[in-house]
Order: C-alpha cells, then structure tokens, then sequence
C-alpha cells in the first residue's frame, strides 16, 4: 500500500471517529474532521479525484466555522466544569442547589 493510499484510509477512519465526537456534542469532533480534510484533499490530489478535492476543501471551512462558534459558546464554571450559554440564559451545573430528599 502506497502512501497516498493510506492516507485515503487514515481520512476514513478520522471520518468516522469525528462524526462520532460531534453525536456525543464533543468540540474536539470539529478539529477531528478537520484532520479529515486535510487527509482527504492528499489523497485526492493525488489521484486527481477533483470533485473530492473541493468537497474536502469545503468542508475544511465549515469545520473550522463550527470549531470556533461551539468553542465561542462554551463557558468555564469556578469548579472547573464546561457549560455551553442557552437560550434560558448561562447557568453552571455545579452552581444548581442540590436538593435532598428523605
């Protein structure tokens, strides 16, 4: 297996794992498909598979849109936790009254 050749299957791979960090909401998913892209823009300049070159080039961009508007939305509590800001306004989770019952 050639060098580009494996490029096409590591851009695969980092494919799948990142559309599986954005299911699960994680912010590393964007940067995760962006090595995707980049990935994919090698191996298809390589064989010179130019719809797939602009695709990937494309979504180059909007992974590194959404990286920076989910990495703009997302908050650091006084205990160390991430929140994201909502429409009901910020709240930290470790800040919520916690309720005992007997």
């Amino acid at each position: 297996m050639t060098f580009y050749e494996s490029m096409g299957w590591i851009a695969l791979a980092l494919n799948v794992w990142g559309n599986l960090a954005l299911a699960k909401k994680s912010t590393p998913g964007w940067l995760i498909r962006l090595a995707c892209n980049i990935a994919f823009v090698v191996y298809s300049a390589a064989f010179s598979i130019w719809p797939l070159l602009v695709n990937h080039i494309i979504f180059a961009g909007v992974n590194i849109y959404g990286w920076f508007e989910w990495t703009r939305n997302t908050y650091i509590c006084k205990c160390g936790r991430k929140y994201e800001r909502s429409f009901n306004g910020s709240i930290c989770h470790c800040e919520l009254p916690i309720v005992f019952k007997s």
